[in-house]
């Protein structure tokens, strides 16, 4: 729920795989907020965390723009 919210304006509240808060994420340079579709549910991503799980699912992003542009 709280990806779709976010989806929706609400302000996100940090990283939901490795659970860093954006201010500590990537020691406090400009984040980017990712969400995905992981474990049946929309989750938020940090961008440390985003391109190793969207590697792993070629059989999601393969033959998208987002997937050539991580060389799968």
């Amino acid at each position: 729920m709280h990806a779709l919210a976010v989806m929706g304006g609400a302000m996100p509240t940090g990283c939901q795989e490795c659970g860093a808060g954006w201010e500590q994420a990537l020691g406090g340079e400009q984040m980017h907020v990712h969400i995905v579709a992981k474990d049946g549910i929309y989750q938020v991503l940090c961008s440390k965390c985003v391109t190793p799980y969207t590697q792993k699912r070629g059989d999601i992003y393969a033959g998208t723009e987002y997937g050539k542009s991580i060389n799968l």
